[in-house]
């Protein structure tokens, strides 16, 4: 996958992820973004290392992070 696809994916990605905070399972997330769980992991991983979403791995789940008034 190339760079601008990966972008691509991230957006699409934090677009799926539901804005009041429930978590999402990567299967869910790959299936709706026609992507495979590991481009969804690697999609995410910036994301989640800059505090926008976070990652329970016992649930394999993604979950936006509120910030500020926002999510």
């Amino acid at each position: 996958m190339t760079r601008a696809e990966m972008l691509t994916l991230r957006v699409v990605l934090l677009a799926l992820l539901p804005t009041y905070g429930q978590a999402a399972t990567t299967l869910e997330l790959a299936a709706t973004a026609s992507a495979s769980r590991r481009d969804v992991h690697e999609a995410l991983e910036e994301p989640l290392q800059a505090g926008q979403v976070r990652y329970d791995l016992l649930a394999d789940t993604y979950a936006a992070v509120k910030q500020g008034d926002a999510l």
